[in-house]
Formats: C-alpha cells, sequence, structure tokens
C-alpha cells in the first residue's frame, strides 16, 4: 500500500513539474533539459520525504528477544500507575492508591500476571522503542500495532 501511495506521490509532483515545464522551464532551459529536470525532481521529492521518514521514525520492535527475565525486572512507571516486578515472581501493582499482588510469568514477549480479586491487567506485551523496553497494556487478543505512548509502562531507570 505505501508503494501505491508512492507511485501517485510521484506521478502528483510530475504533473505538477509539466506545470513549471510548459510555464518556465522550457523559456529558461529548453523543452529537454526542462523535461528531465521535471523528471528528476518527481522522482526525487517522493523519495527524499520516504527517506527522511524512515530515519526520523523512532524504531520499533513488536516481538524483541529477551534472553532474560532481568530485562523487565524493576519498576515500571505510567501516569497514576506503578508496577514493580520482583526477581522472585511476584509483583505489586499500585493503581492510583490502589494496591495488587500476585504473580508473573514470561513467555517471549508476552507478560502474564496473576492477581486476585479486580484486577485490570492480566496480559501485558513487552515491545522495544528506540532501544528501551515498554509494557503495552490491553492488547491481549488485539492489533499491537495500535499502540501509542499513553498506553504503556515505561521502565524507571535507576538514579
Amino acid at each position: 500500500m505505501q508503494i501505491i501511495g508512492l507511485l501517485i506521490f510521484i506521478f502528483i509532483v510530475y504533473g505538477l513539474m509539466q506545470f513549471w515545464v510548459y510555464k518556465w522551464g522550457i523559456s529558461k532551459y529548453g523543452k529537454l533539459k526542462a523535461k528531465n529536470i521535471a523528471k528528476v525532481i518527481a522522482f526525487l521529492i517522493p523519495i527524499s520525504i520516504v527517506i527522511i521518514r524512515e530515519l526520523s521514525e523512532p524504531d520499533i520492535e513488536w516481538n524483541p528477544i529477551l534472553r532474560s527475565d532481568e530485562a523487565i525486572i524493576g519498576l515500571w512507571v505510567d501516569t497514576g500507575e506503578t508496577l514493580d516486578l520482583k526477581p522472585d515472581g511476584t509483583f505489586d501493582f499500585y493503581i492510583d492508591s490502589k494496591k495488587y499482588s500476585g504473580t508473573w510469568k514470561r513467555n517471549d514477549w508476552n507478560l502474564s500476571l496473576t492477581s486476585s480479586g479486580s484486577f485490570p491487567y492480566f496480559y501485558l506485551r513487552v515491545i522495544e522503542h528506540s532501544g528501551s523496553y515498554h509494557l503495552v497494556k490491553d492488547t491481549y487478543n488485539k492489533d499491537p500495532d495500535a499502540w501509542f505512548y499513553q498506553n504503556s509502562l515505561s521502565k524507571k531507570k535507576s538514579p
């Protein structure tokens, strides 16, 4: 789909460049040279935009390779929420002023949480975004590509 969009964009820019060719280019550069300039610009502008977008967009790995649980053990925070994953497989999750405790288990990038009561999260997905891990909430049986910054816990850096 992106390739089709890119081709359409190239044709739009080429059409605009043809307007330039016939309005100003022919009188300044001659017909052949003006048409060649239009073709080069029509190709380079969309390609440049795609390259700039790729370079400026942060990398997201939806299925990161976690060699051990050490990568996710520690304190994770979000607005009004704090998750403390402990090395012994237990956790404390604070949502506003309410505390939930239970056990956790990791399977690849999937983090399962087990707690009694009305605990809101039983599954978190580990993703890697710009070199750091995030625990994405509310992605069980859903498309994780819909992730946005406000829907994840970020690991708190040690002082």
